[in-house]
C-alpha cells in the first residue's frame, strides 16, 4: 500500500511539472472569444465504486493534448494508473485520440486507439481498447474491449475423486474456477438533460456485448448519467443490467487541475460548445473487465505408472458387459472389473484366462481404489455383494498383474494361478479352491504379493513359490486336506530359492511334511505371526519335517522367526516337528536323518545363517513316542551357525524340546562351528526325550549359553538339560558351554548331564541353576571319557535328589579322560550328596569350599576304583593352584 501511494504521489507530481510548463492556460485570447479555448494538459485523480467485473479503484490521469488546431481539432494523449483499493493491485490505460470538428462545426468526430493492462492480484492481463464517437447535440459512443495474450488464467482446480465407467474409461468430475478477461463491445447514445453549473446533466443509454472462452455470450443494458458542475469536478452514476452480473451500479468522482471547461462556459453558440467538448476524456471502461468462471466436467483417470488413460471392461456387471474374460480384447494395463451379475454363464465355459501385461483383474462387488496422477481414487461397486465373482478356470499371469477379490474355482487337477517370470504379481483378497492341484504357483519373479487370500486345497500345495526375489505372503488362510497320503510334501506355503522372503500373519492348517516350507532361504527372512496347525506326515517317514521348515546348502541367511504358534500336530505316529532349521544337513548325517529327496543337503562351500527363533508358542507336538521335536536345529559340514532362542514356551511334546544336532564328517568342506543361545524359554511336559539337548562331534569350535530358562515336568527317564560332544578329530577347537541360571523341576532323569568322549575338549560353567528330580539320575553329573577333557566350574547350584540313595552332583571321569572342576558354593536339599568318581584317570578336583562339604552339601564320596587318584583335595593341598591343563571358566 505505501508503495502504491508512493506511485501515485509521482504522477501527481508530473503533472504538477507538466501544468507548470504549460503557460497556454494564462489569460485568455481573441481567438478563444472566437474559437473556443485552447486545450490544456490536465491530471485528475478519480475514485469509482465497485461495478461490473471491478472492485473500488482509484486512478491518477493525465491528459496531454500534443497538438491542436484550436477550435477545430485536437490529437491527444491520456494515461491512467489505477489501484484497486481491495488488494493494491495495480493497471493502467495508455491511449492515443484524435478529435475534429465536422458538419458545419456542429459536431466532434472523434476516435482512439488504447492499451490496457491489469493486475488483479491472482493474474495480469492485457487488452487492446477501441472506440469511435461523435459528440454535439446528441452523443453517439462504441468502444471495443480486445483481450491481447493470456486471457484466461486458471486459478483453482478440483478433481473429484470418485470415478465413473463411461466408454471403457474411468471418468473423474472435475472442478476449475478461471479468472478470464472479456472480450466485448458497448454502444451508447446520450444528450443533454438540464444545465447543472457550468455544464449539463447529461444522460446515456445503451447496450453492451461480452463473451469469453469459458464464459458464455451475454448482452447487457446500460443508462448513466454524466456532468461537470464545476470545470475541475466531474461525477458519474452508471447502472446495468445483464444475466451475467445482474444489476450493478456504480458511481465515479473525479478532480482535475487545472479543469475541464464547461459546453456553457462561453457564449452558447453551438461552435464554442462542441469546441470545448474536444478536450474530454473519452468515455470507456478503462478497467479491464474480468469475472471468475467454474467449468464443471470430466476428465479420464489416468495410469500414474504408464501415463496413459486407463481402459476399463466389465464382466458380469449387467446390461452391456462381457459375459467371460476370455472374450475381451485386452491389451496390456487393462482393467477388468468381474461382478456378480451373471449375464452368460461366467462360472462355465471360461477355460484358461491369459492376462497380458499389466493387467489387473478385480472384483466389482466392492468399491476399488486406484492410483492415479491427482491421487487415490476410488471406483463404487458396481455389483454390491458379500460374494465374490466366480472364476471357473486356471488364471495364467503375464508381467505385472493384479487378481483381487475373486472366487477362483477350476477344473479338478487343475491349479487356480500359476506364472513363471511375471514380475510383480499381486495377488489379494481371493478365495481359491483346488482338487488334486496346487491353489498359486509361480516361479521366477521378483516382487511377488500374495495378501488375504483364502486358500483351499485338496491332494495339493496351498502357494509355491519358486527363485522368487523379496516375495511377501501376508495374512493369508491356507486349508491343506489330503484324500491319499502323499509320497512329498503338501505344503500349505512352499517357497524354494529365496532372498529377502517375508512370510506374516498367517493361518495354515493341515499340510503333509511341512505346513511353511523354505529350501535355500537366504537374506533377510521374515517369519512371523504365523499360526500352523495339525500338520501330518508323508506316507514314508522322512524324520525331517515340520510345521515351519527351513533348509539351507547355501549362501548367507539372517532369518527371524517369531511370534509364530505351531500346535496340535497330534495324529499318531506324527513324526512333525514344530520349528526346524536345516544348515547343510548332508551325507554327514546317518542315512535316516538325511533328505531323502537329494536336495538341499551338502555344502558344497561354507555357508552361514543367523537364526533367531523368539516370542512363539510351540505346543501339542506329537503323541506317544512318535519323536516329534519342539525346535530342532541341525547342522552339517560347512555350516556356520549364530543362533538366538529365547522367551519361547514349548509346552507338551513328544520327543525334545528344544535340540542341536550338529554332525561333521571325516574330511568336511570345513567343520561345522555354532555360537547358540538358549534363553528365557519356558519348556514344559517333555514326553520322551530331553528338554534342551545339543550333540556335537564337529572339530569346528561349539559356543552354547543356556541362561535363566524354566524347564517342568519331563518325564519317562529324561534329562532336563543333556549336552554331549564327541568329535575324534586330533585337534578339535575347545567348546564353551554355560548353563547359568535357570530352573528345573520335575526332571525324570537327570537334571543336567554334561558329556565328553573321544577327543572333545570342553570348557563348562554351571551355575546359580535350581534342579529338582523326581528319581533316577543325578541332579547334575559331569562325565568326561576316552581322551576327552574337560574343565568345569560348578558353584552356587541348589539341588534337590528325591531319591535319597542317588547323589545330587556327580563328577566322574573314565578311561584316559581329564577331568579338571572347581566345586563351590553348592547346596544339596536332598539326595546322597556328592560323588567324585575317578575310574582308572588321574582327575583333579579343586574343591575351594570344602570346610563347608559335610555340613551343607550332604558330604562328599571319593572312589578311586583302579588306578584313579585324586588331586588337590587333602586339607594340605587345598590352596594349592590348580594343575596344568586345569583352567576354569
Amino acid at each position: 500500500m505505501r508503495s502504491s501511494g508512493k506511485l501515485l504521489g509521482s504522477c501527481l507530481v508530473g503533472l504538477g511539472v507538466i501544468l507548470g510548463l504549460n503557460n497556454a492556460a494564462v489569460g485568455q485570447s481573441s481567438a478563444e472569444e472566437i474559437l473556443g479555448p485552447r486545450i490544456q494538459p490536465r491530471g485528475t485523480i478519480r475514485f469509482n465504486s465497485e461495478g461490473a467485473g471491478f472492485g473500488n479503484y482509484l486512478s491518477a490521469e493525465t491528459f496531454i493534448p500534443f497538438f491542436q488546431q484550436q477550435g477545430a481539432s485536437v490529437g491527444f494523449f491520456e494515461g491512467k494508473l489505477f489501484m484497486a483499493t481491495a488488494n493494491t493491485a495495480l493497471g493502467y490505460n495508455l491511449t492515443l485520440g484524435y478529435r475534429a470538428l465536422t458538419g458545419n462545426q456542429r459536431f466532434a468526430l472523434g476516435g482512439y486507439l488504447s492499451y490496457d493492462f491489469r493486475n488483479t492480484g491472482d493474474a495480469g492481463f492485457n487488452q487492446l481498447g477501441l472506440g469511435l464517437e461523435l459528440l454535439g447535440d446528441v452523443d453517439v459512443r462504441i468502444n471495443g474491449y480486445i483481450p491481447l495474450g493470456t486471457r484466461q488464467v486458471l486459478l483453482n482446480e478440483a478433481v473429484g475423486s470418485i470415478g465413473t465407467i463411461q466408454n471403457n474409461q474411468i471418468l473423474l468430475d472435475r472442478d476449475r474456477l478461471f479468472q478470464e478477461a472479456l472480450t466485448g463491445f458497448d454502444f451508447e447514445v446520450g444528450t443533454r438533460l438540464v444545465p447543472l453549473g457550468k455544464d449539463y446533466l447529461r444522460g446515456y443509454a445503451g447496450l453492451y456485448y461480452y463473451s469469453g472462452e469459458s464464459i458464455p455470450d451475454f448482452v447487457g443494458v446500460r443508462a448513466r448519467l454524466a456532468t461537470r458542475p464545476i470545470e475541475y469536478l466531474s461525477l458519474s452514476a452508471t447502472v446495468q443490467n445483464d444475466d451475467r452480473f445482474g444489476t450493478k451500479a456504480w458511481f465515479g468522482i473525479g478532480v482535475s487541475f487545472p479543469g475541464v471547461p464547461g459546453s456553457r462556459r462561453r457564449a452558447p453558440e453551438q461552435a464554442q460548445n462542441v469546441a470545448a467538448r474536444l478536450g474530454e476524456s473519452p468515455e470507456r471502461l478503462g478497467f479491464i473487465t474480468v469475472d471468475n468462471e467454474l467449468v464443471e466436467d470430466q476428465i479420464a483417470a489416468i495410469n500414474p505408472a504408464t501415463g496413459q488413460t486407463y481402459r476399463v471392461f466389465t464382466v458380469d456387471t449387467g446390461a452391456g458387459s462381457a459375459a467371460r474374460i476370455n472374450d475381451l480384447p485386452l491389451a496390456q494395463n487393462d482393467i477388468v472389473l468381474v461382478g456378480v451379475a451373471d449375464t452368460g454363464g461366467n462360472t462355465g465355459g471360461q477355460g484358461t484366462i491369459n492376462l497380458r501385461d499389466g493387467v489387473q483383474l478385480l472384483s466389482t462387488t466392492v468399491d476399488r481404489q486406484l492410483p492415479s496422477t491427482v491421487g487415490v481414487i476410488t471406483i463404487p461397486a458396481l455389483t454390491p455383494s458379500s460374494q465374490k465373482p466366480i472364476i471357473a478356470g486356471t488364471i495364467v499371469l503375464a508381467r505385472n498383474n493384479t487378481i483381487d477379490g475373486l472366487d477362483i474355482r477350476p477344473a479338478a487337477g487343475q491349479p487356480a494361478i500359476i506364472g513363471n517370470n511375471v514380475n510383480p504379481p499381486r495377488i489379494l483378497n481371493n478365495q481359491i479352491t483346488t482338487i488334486n492341484a496346487n491353489g498359486i504357483s509361480i516361479t521366477d519373479s521378483t516382487g511377488v504379493q500374495i495378501t488375504n487370500n483364502q486358500i483351499t486345497s485338496t491332494n495339493g500345495s496351498g502357494i509355491i513359490l519358486v527363485n522368487a526375489e523379496s516375495p511377501v505372503v501376508r495374512n493369508n488362510t491356507v486349508t491343506i486336506t489330503s484324500t491319499v497320503g502323499p509320497a512329498f510334501n503338501r505344503r500349505g506355503i512352499s517357497i524354494t530359492e529365496s532372498t529377502n522372503a517375508t512370510i506374516e500373519n498367517n493361518t495354515v492348517n493341515g499340510g503333509t511334511g511341512e505346513g511353511i516350507g523354505l529350501d535355500n532361504a537366504l537374506g533377510n527372512v521374515t517369519i512371523r505371526g504365523n499360526t500352523v496347525r495339525d500338520v501330518g506326515q508323508t506316507t514314508t517317514d522322512t524324520n525331517l519335517e515340520a510345521s515351519i521348515f527351513i533348509r539351507n546348502n547355501r549362501g548367507n541367511a539372517n532369518i527371524t522367526i517369531e511370534n509364530n504358534v505351531t500346535e496340535n500336530n497330534l495324529t499318531p505316529g506324527n513324526r512333525v516337528d514344530g520349528i526346524e532349521f536345516n544348515l547343510c544337513r548332508g551325507d554327514s548325517f546317518a542315512p535316516p536323518d538325511r533328505f531323502t529327496d537329494n536336495q538341499f543337503a551338502n555344502c558344497a562351500a561354507p555357508a552361514s545363517a543367523t537364526v533367531t527363533v523368539r516370542n512363539n508358542q510351540v505346543r501339542n507336538i506329537g503323541t506317544g513316542t512318535d519323536g516329534s521335536d519342539g525346535i530342532d536345529f541341525n547342522i552339517g559340514d560347512g555350516a556356520n551357525l549364530t543362533a538366538v532362542l529365547e522367551n519361547n514356551v514349548v509346552n507338551n511334546i513328544s520327543d525334545a524340546g528344544i535340540t542341536f544336532d550338529i554332525v561333521s564328517s571325516a574330511a568336511p568342506v570345513a567343520n561345522p562351528t555354532a555360537n547358540i543361545t538358549i534363553r528365557n524359554n519356558q519348556i514344559r511336559n517333555i514326553l520322551n526325550d530331553d528338554a534342551i539337548t545339543l550333540e556335537s562331534n564337529s572339530a569346528g569350535q561349539v559356543v552354547l549359553n543356556i541362561e535363566n530358562n524354566v524347564i517342568q515336568n519331563i518325564s519317562n527317564n529324561h534329562d532336563g538339560i543333556d549336552i554331549e560332544f564327541t568329535t575324534t578329530a586330533a585337534s578339535p577347537a575347545p567348546a564353551r558351554v554355560t548353563i547359568v541360571g535357570n530352573q528345573l523341576n520335575g526332571i525324570s532323569d537327570r537334571g543336567i548331564e554334561i558329556d565328553t568322549t573321544n577327543n572333545a575338549q570342553l570348557q563348562l560353567a554351571v551355575s546359580n541353576n535350581t534342579v529338582q528330580t523326581t528319581a533316577g539320575g543325578e541332579a547334575v553329573r559331569l562325565r568326561a571319557q576316552n581322551t576327552s577333557r574337560l574343565n568345569a566350574t560348578v558353584n552356587s547350584n541348589t539341588l534337590t535328589q528325591a531319591n535319597p540313595a542317588t547323589r545330587s552332583l556327580e563328577l566322574r571321569a573314565d578311561n584316559s579322560a581329564t577331568l579338571c572342576s572347581n566345586v563351590f558354593g553348592n547346596v544339596q536339599t536332598s539326595g546322597a550328596g556328592f560323588r567324585l568318581q575317578p575310574q582308572n584317570v588321574p582327575v583333579t578336583f579343586r574343591i575351594v569350599d570344602r570346610p563347608n562339604l559335610s555340613l551343607n552339601n550332604g558330604g562328599v564320596t571319593i572312589s578311586t576304583t583302579g588306578a584313579g587318584t585324586v588331586t588337590n583335595i587333602t586339607t594340605a593341598t587345598f590352596n594349592a593352584a590348580p594343575p596344568v591343563g586345569c583352567t576354569f571358566p
